[in-house]
């Protein structure tokens, strides 16, 4: 079976590429065949998961869950401060067992230390911060929960990347999609279905991967704190935070308007097509990045790598297109009849969710490239975060959902321009 489908894999990669493919692209689709695994049944749990809680929570409800995990990924950013990003790209370029343990207990104490100090930091001054947010005080401490526990799940899932456990971390990956449906399948027998059992399936997920992991890689563990190391990951960092506040922002910054400006009813709406569309997109861009960064970031000549990528745009974006569209019908149909489906919102999502992909990959190959790279990469973040903003307050209001997804995917295109423009000076300079 494994014969098979590397043949199949090499036949297609000659037809795309025109050339004979080699060890290292092998080992590589081999990789990401494991990820593709691992990631796909964690996809096929969280879309059951997803569509179950918003079909008996109705939009209301379930726009409160989305609240919650929207404002959980960005006060994760402030926990997480791009070190993990960081322990990928300096890790997955050592092989020696001291310098990944160095980096590995590094990553670890300064990531559990800032994660301690923000959560109590979120905490005090809940009252105030949930403001800017537009929620209620409530839904901004689950929020903190959230986000203390998706902060130490993302870095022990990337200590597996950055030591190319590629295949055990398909493994957990699918193990956190299993839990999330046995958690809610129990508040489901109970009968005590709501926004806060959603919540609580997957935090209760998040932390027992994180445990598991820990326990596998214990002997990357020490309570010494590298100077060198720490100063690299903060260098490295600074610059990855605000790359990652803009990229993450952008989606989030959508919800949160139409939740001030029109309703959270609309919100569970506009998240119903969000999920599937712009929700696939990130999977998959998820999952091919999980083994693509730490891959690329071993090579010092990436200019091969940017022309096959190059060569891969036009299958992107005309075959992604009309998938996207196809799959996003068919999980609306899913949600059920209080979803209504607009077939030209479903359009308007497509064409942004291929927007996202085509960053997301320009993006972590920059990204790999180390300073040069990160410094660039947040000047276009940066660029197409404040385009997104101001465009959004304007469309929002008027054009409602239309509004939110143009918005996003306006931004998201003149981002893509902007490392276009960029990319001579970052890979070949």
């Amino acid at each position: 079976m494994e014969k098979s489908i590397s043949k199949i894999t090499s036949r297609i990669y000659e037809i795309i590429f025109r050339e004979k493919i080699s060890f290292g692209i092998q080992n590589f689709i081999q990789n990401l065949g494991y990820a593709v695994f691992g990631y796909g049944i964690a996809a096929l749990c969280m879309f059951g998961f997803q569509i179950t809680v918003g079909r008996f929570l109705g939009p209301e409800e379930y726009g409160k869950y989305v609240l919650v995990d929207s404002i959980a990924i960005c006060l994760q950013i402030s926990m997480i401060l791009g070190i993990s990003t960081a322990m990928v790209k300096y890790g997955a370029e050592r092989n020696d067992y001291e310098t990944q343990k160095k980096i590995i207990s590094t990553s670890y104490l300064i990531v559990c230390f800032f994660s301690l100090i923000f959560t109590l930091f979120f905490n005090i001054f809940s009252n105030r911060i949930s403001r800017f947010f537009f929620v209620s005080s409530l839904i901004f401490r689950f929020s903190i929960i959230f986000a203390l526990l998706y902060t130490v799940y993302i870095l022990s899932t990337d200590v597996l990347r950055s030591l190319h456990k590629i295949k055990k971390l398909a493994i957990y990956r699918a193990g956190f999609g299993l839990l999330i449906i046995v958690a809610l399948g129990i508040f489901m027998l109970n009968k005590s279905i709501s926004f806060l059992a959603a919540v609580s399936s997957i935090c209760f997920a998040y932390f027992l991967i994180f445990i598991l992991i820990t326990l596998d890689i214990r002997k990357y563990l020490s309570f010494h704190l590298d100077k060198f190391w720490a100063y690299k990951f903060f260098r490295y960092g600074i610059f990855t935070v605000v790359s990652t506040i803009c990229f993450v922002f952008l989606p989030i910054f959508s919800k949160l308007l139409v939740n001030k400006y029109l309703s959270t009813f609309d919100v569970g709406i506009y998240n119903a097509y969000y999920f599937s569309s712009v929700g696939i997109i990130i999977f998959l861009s998820e999952t091919f990045i999980t083994v693509f960064f730490p891959t690329v970031s071993k090579y010092q000549n990436k200019e091969s790598i940017l022309r096959k990528i190059r060569q891969l745009m036009p299958y992107l974006i005309v075959g992604g297109i009309f998938i996207i569209f196809t799959i996003e019908w068919i999980f609306l149909n899913l949600y059920g009849a209080k979803y209504p489906i607009n077939y030209f919102l479903m359009w308007l999502f497509s064409f942004s969710s291929i927007f996202i992909a085509i960053y997301s990959i320009y993006s972590w190959l920059f990204l790999s490239e180390g300073m040069r790279g990160i410094k660039l990469v947040t000047f276009s973040a940066i660029i197409t975060a404040s385009i997104n903003i101001f465009i959004s307050f304007y469309f929002i209001p008027i054009f409602a959902l239309y509004g939110a997804i143009v918005s996003l995917g306006i931004a998201y295109f003149i981002g893509i321009a902007c490392l276009f423009l960029l990319k001579k000076k970052i890979l070949l300079a």
